[in-house]
């Protein structure tokens, strides 16, 4: 009897348990441990670690912590981004560059078996680049990681609800840096000395502007005026900009930082109107009654040449580039739309792209994603490794290759007639005189008889 009281007790017992539980799980709704990131603005911070070169591979065992160490004495290049989703609750990045807004969709989440994080990975194409890291609630931390260039990285952190870039509440200033300045950047051995022109607006203390130079632009720059000094600021998925300057009247003297390996000095004056070199006299070619020998392969291993019948009679645009290049990229939409919009029989265009693979199907590959991602209407063929001695021993009619991109304008009888280096893109204020240029370069090309 006592025996059956024992069990009888610990059944009523066990039946209360059950119901204890049940009535738990009905009331309690245990949290979603794996999220993804909340949609809105984010502030992203690219730090920069001077005289300390850092290297990083592909199979790093580091793991990566959750703590972020947030905008901490480390000097960064700070962005801004949104986070939106789509119909389909398929995330994407949006980087946001003064009046520029470019989109990266290729976001895969994990979980790191080993911490139990979340993790994340942003592909950056066209480039071969890419954001990966950990991530919880409102902050991400991890890096940036450019992979087809050895052992290159950055130390990437972010936070959400921050709209502002560099200082929420700039230090009121006084200072104006509207208008045109001609500069100069160089290190103290002037090897790396380059010219250029800043074109600033300024609205209260928000700066948006550009740096044109002789090889290209610095494309979207953001920043602000804070006391007596000018910080600018961009990242576009390939490059990372920093400029820091003092501000003295009409003057300016900084640093300017590209990325974790570069820094050279740069100083500055206002002018009425700057100046740089004709970008039609940068490269010329040795013979220019000599036609122009161009065969190369796609990736889809369809050979171009330009002694091909087919060909024949074509006025013909050849686009040195590279898919690491942004200005490639801003030159691919431009050619695109120009396309999209001149359709002519009697016209053929071809890109002639260098990587930065060594391994030739490594570079196929590449192009291939750039075509794909910035759906580039015409061939793009492979030149080379991408550096400018290369490219020169490739192309020996011309006299150098000094800037991706370049163009060469090609006539009938396939003879260069004009060489443009670099490229003033859509943040400038010679992109639509440029435009207006190619198109009458074009037209009397194709009128020649």
């Amino acid at each position: 009897m006592y025996t059956n009281r024992k069990y009888l007790s610990f059944g009523i017992s066990c039946i209360i348990l059950i119901v204890s539980m049940c009535y738990l799980q009905s009331c309690i709704t245990i949290p979603n441990q794996y999220k993804g990131f909340p949609p809105g603005i984010w502030r992203g911070l690219l730090y920069i670690y001077e005289n300390n070169e850092i290297i990083v591979t592909e199979s790093r065992k580091e793991v990566i912590s959750r703590d972020v160490h947030y905008e901490n004495k480390s000097k960064f290049i700070p962005f801004n981004f949104e986070i939106q989703y789509d119909s389909l609750k398929k995330p994407r990045m949006i980087i946001r560059n003064a009046g520029e807004r470019i989109v990266f969709d290729d976001i895969s989440y994990g979980r790191d078996i080993r911490t139990g994080d979340d993790t994340f990975r942003i592909n950056l194409s066209p480039y071969d680049a890419c954001i990966k890291g950990v991530f919880e609630e409102n902050k991400m931390r991890g890096y940036f990681v450019v992979q087809d260039k050895k052992n290159y990285y950055m130390v990437f952190e972010a936070k959400y609800g921050q709209d502002h870039r560099f200082n929420k509440l700039p230090e009121v200033s006084k200072e104006r840096v509207d208008g045109e300045y001609q500069a100069i950047f160089s290190d103290t051995s002037l090897v790396d000395r380059f010219d250029a022109v800043g074109e600033f607006k300024q609205e209260n203390q928000k700066v948006t502007g550009t740096f044109r130079t002789e090889t290209g632009d610095f494309r979207f720059l953001e920043g602000e005026v804070n006391g007596n000094k000018l910080l600018l600021s961009c990242f576009d998925g390939s490059h990372a900009y920093l400029f820091e300057a003092d501000i003295s009247g009409d003057s300016l003297s900084g640093v300017y930082y590209s990325g974790n390996h570069y820094k050279t000095r740069w100083r500055a004056s206002k002018v009425s109107h700057g100046t740089l070199k004709s970008p039609d006299s940068l490269t010329t070619v040795k013979n220019k009654s000599e036609p122009f020998k161009f065969s190369f392969e796609t990736p889809d291993q369809k050979r171009i040449d330009f002694e091909d019948p087919q060909l024949k009679g074509k006025v013909k645009v050849v686009q040195i580039m590279g898919s690491w290049c942004p200005n490639c990229r801003d030159e691919s939409a431009f050619l695109n739309e120009y396309l999209s919009h001149n359709s002519n029989p009697d016209l053929f265009v071809v890109g002639l792209s260098f990587e930065r693979y060594v391994e030739r199907q490594k570079a196929m590959d590449q192009i291939r994603r750039m075509k794909s991602s910035l759906k580039i209407t015409y061939d793009v063929a492979y030149g080379g490794k991408s550096n400018k001695d290369s490219s020169s021993l490739v192309l020996p009619q011309l006299s150098h290759v000094m800037a991706y991109p370049t163009l060469l304008f090609i006539n009938k009888n396939n003879q260069i007639v004009k060489i443009h280096t670099g490229f003033d893109g859509p943040a400038t204020s010679q992109y639509a005189k440029f435009k207006e240029e190619f198109n009458n370069t074009l037209q009397a090309l194709l009128n020649e008889k």
